[in-house]
């Protein structure tokens, strides 16, 4: 079952199947080795494909899941004027994170060190979000978007917003 694709559909897997048992009667009959080759080059080329995929998507899912926690703890940073890491930072005797403020909001900045690291970060999920959105439940994916784009405000850092609006505009012009 790990031959299927990122759909779920097993028209592939039966492909793969398939061309994996030609490949065994071709060489149960005594074929030459470069006909061999090709027909097994083809074969990892579309497992290889189809498991990468799959795997991509994946890493890309845990990359999001990840953004989303962060977004939530910015805008914990921010609403609450507490950085949440600066805890952590003490117990290491080192303070690496300031408290800034912008337009009399707390600039959030989590374990990125600074708010602008975190709003492009918060930029780079939404643009993994929009990649991954039809393979997403409408609802879930309209409340990542909210959480990511409260994650990116609680930065209060122009050039990532910027960044995410071009990230947007960029989404709508190629789909």
């Amino acid at each position: 079952d790990i031959l299927l694709d990122a759909r779920g559909h097993a028209g592939l897997k039966a492909r793969l199947l398939e061309q994996a048992h030609q490949l065994q009667r071709v060489q149960a009959q005594g074929a030459h080795p470069q006909a061999l080759a090709g027909r097994r080059e083809k074969l990892l080329h579309v497992l290889h494909r189809t498991l990468a995929s799959h795997q991509f998507d994946a890493c890309l899912a845990i990359f999001l899941a990840g953004m989303i926690v962060i977004a939530g703890i910015a805008m914990f940073e921010t609403l609450r004027h507490w950085k949440v890491y600066d805890a952590v930072t003490e117990l290491f005797r080192e303070r690496s994170f300031r408290y800034e403020n912008r337009g009399g909001f707390s600039r959030a900045s989590v374990s990125f060190g600074t708010p602008i690291a975190l709003g492009f970060a918060m930029t780079l999920g939404i643009g993994v979000l929009l990649y991954l959105r039809g393979r997403l439940p409408s609802r879930a994916a309209n409340s990542a978007m909210l959480v990511l784009c409260g994650g990116l405000f609680a930065s209060v850092s122009r050039g990532p917003w910027v960044g995410a609006v071009l990230v947007v505009a960029g989404f709508m012009f190629l789909a």
